[in-house]
């Protein structure tokens, strides 16, 4: 990174924090949308098997209600001790089914028929009668909207549909079975109602409903592409399902998953549930969501299960997710190309920058005599900066020539200080305060030095240079200074003390002559008495001989 450009650095910190950006945003949509079309679609499913369970189980509770309805007409018989017309009977059993189209017959069983109708056989509709001659018609729904009333069956203890109500002593709802009606295996169920008198058990009335009609209509719900539902009564027998060949089975036998089996033990608790599983009808993974209802107060519960393969009800978010990636991946692209626009750009304008500061930094080095405008003609940030760097170079060119002219001024004072000249003054000035500073206070030196050793110093030179050789004739004018008037006043006490000297010179001159005649003598003196004492001293060695002869 360190041996990149601005530009390229700029790009890679800008590709990465977008990708980074960008991938944390696809992440968090994609996770949220995920989330929330998964929580959407569940909610929906779950909403879709409750309805359709509220509305099968309204279906059921009408055919509870007419069979109760039924119930209660025979009860009121019994308890007024009234026969029942058997007209009657047939034209009430039909307006049943003309209100309740779900309803495929009604019926109705006793041991002993005569405590509701005559005895009396109708020879005009012997179909009202079972072959022991009791009225017992079962009237069903015919093929064309019409009616068809044949015999019903003997009654049987043993039947379900007439042994649970028996057993049960309350309206119950039989295993699904198949039955032919107008010459047609249909599958169905009954729901039958017990009647007793004084604990007697008497017999049971009911109702016939297909369970096609179900079927039909569970598989006319649209669930996604290939979701579907299932209905299962508390026997945990398959009501309605897409593969035909499981109609009528048991749970239990279409499938050994122990989520799908858990169903039975929920649903007989009354309790909803969730769980994954392959769909039975095109093997994907699938969410499954059984919601429970209640047959009547039975204490029994059906429940209605619901499919959704999990690629289907997830396809939303899938899409989001996918959208999001390109997006983000063309929103990538757009910004590296802008980027890419923009860094060239920024480029050009950097290089046109650097290109004017290095010219005028060759400027400030002397490497040059003249700048170079930088020429950027937008008005954004780097074209401020360009007129902001321009204005300032020629402030600073401007000033600098001043101060060139400032330094050039000194040149020349200063050479005329080396030659011994303290006349001129810096008369130039700058736009830098130090430099003027300094101007006045090199001013104020010369005026200083001239004061003292005054307009030029040569002469003062050339005084002192006599003055070496004893030579004290030459005179200082008055504007030689401080020093030359100093120099003019040691001239004088050296001339007199020169003076002095000449005189005392003279003295000592005389005296000298005096002394050394004085000398001279002392010295005839001298060597008049050495030789005495040469002779005195030759005396001595004779006696000293004679003594040492002696």
């Amino acid at each position: 990174m360190k041996s990149l450009s601005f530009g390229k650095k700029l790009l890679l910190s800008l590709i990465s924090v977008t990708l980074i950006s960008l991938g944390i945003m696809i992440f968090l949509v994609s996770s949220y949308s995920y989330t929330n079309s998964e929580s959407d679609a569940k909610a929906y499913i779950r909403e879709l098997a409750s309805k359709n369970a509220h509305e099968i189980n309204n279906t059921l509770e009408k055919a509870i209600t007419v069979t109760n309805s039924l119930s209660s007409k025979y009860t009121s018989a019994l308890e007024h001790n009234e026969k029942i017309s058997k007209d009657g009977t047939i034209s009430y059993f039909k307006s049943v089914l003309t209100h309740n189209p779900f309803i495929l017959g009604i019926w109705f069983a006793f041991e002993d028929n005569s405590k509701f109708y005559e005895p009396k056989i109708d020879e005009k509709n012997p179909n009202y009668y079972t072959k022991s001659g009791a009225f017992q018609p079962y009237v069903t729904r015919g093929s064309n909207n019409d009616f068809v009333i044949q015999p019903g069956s003997e009654f049987d203890i043993t039947s379900e549909w007439i042994a649970l109500p028996y057993e049960q002593k309350t309206i119950t709802i039989t295993k699904p079975y198949k039955y032919p009606v107008n010459g047609k295996d249909v599958l169905m169920a009954t729901i039958s109602a017990p009647i007793f008198k004084d604990g007697k058990f008497l017999g049971a009335v009911g109702v016939d409903f297909s369970l096609d009609s179900f079927n039909k209509k569970v598989n006319e719900i649209k669930l996604f592409e290939t979701g579907y539902g299932i209905l299962v009564d508390s026997y945990g027998s398959v009501i309605t399902h897409p593969i035909d060949k499981n109609l009528g089975k048991n749970l239990k036998d279409i499938s050994t998953n122990k989520d799908v089996l858990a169903v039975l033990e929920k649903t007989s608790k009354g309790e909803n549930y969730d769980f994954y599983a392959q769909n039975l009808k095109t093997g994907k993974d699938s969410f499954f969501h059984s919601s429970a209802f209640e047959f009547g107060n039975s204490g029994k519960y059906w429940s209605f299960i619901v499919s959704a393969p999990e690629e289907e009800f997830l396809v939303n978010a899938k899409f989001i997710k996918n959208f999001s990636i390109i997006s983000g991946i063309v929103v990538l692209l757009v910004l590296i190309l802008v980027v890419l626009v923009s860094i060239r750009v920024l480029n050009r304008n950097l290089e046109l920058i650097k290109n004017g500061l290095d010219d005028f930094f060759k400027y400030l080095n002397k490497q040059t005599n003249q700048t170079t405008s930088i020429k950027i003609n937008s008005l954004d940030e780097f074209g401020q900066m360009a007129l902001q760097i321009n204005k300032n170079v020629e402030a600073i060119q401007e000033n600098i020539n001043k101060e060139n002219l400032l330094i050039e001024n000194v040149k020349n004072v200063v050479n005329e200080v080396n030659k011994g000249f303290f006349i001129k003054r810096i008369e130039n000035s700058s736009n830098t305060a130090s430099l003027n500073e300094l101007k006045v206070l090199i001013n104020q030196m010369l005026d200083t030095l001239q004061n003292f050793v005054g307009k030029d110093i040569n002469k003062l030179q050339a005084v002192l240079l006599e003055y070496s050789k004893a030579n004290f004739i030459n005179k200082l004018d008055e504007n030689s200074g401080t020093i030359g008037k100093e120099i003019s006043s040691l001239n004088e006490m050296i001339t007199e003390m020169l003076k002095d000297n000449k005189l005392g010179g003279l003295k000592l001159e005389n005296s000298s002559k005096e002394l050394s005649q004085n000398v001279e003598t002392i010295s005839k003196n001298a060597t008049s008495q050495a030789a005495s004492l040469e002779e005195t001293a030759a005396s001595i060695e004779e006696i000293t001989s004679n003594i040492k002869n002696t």
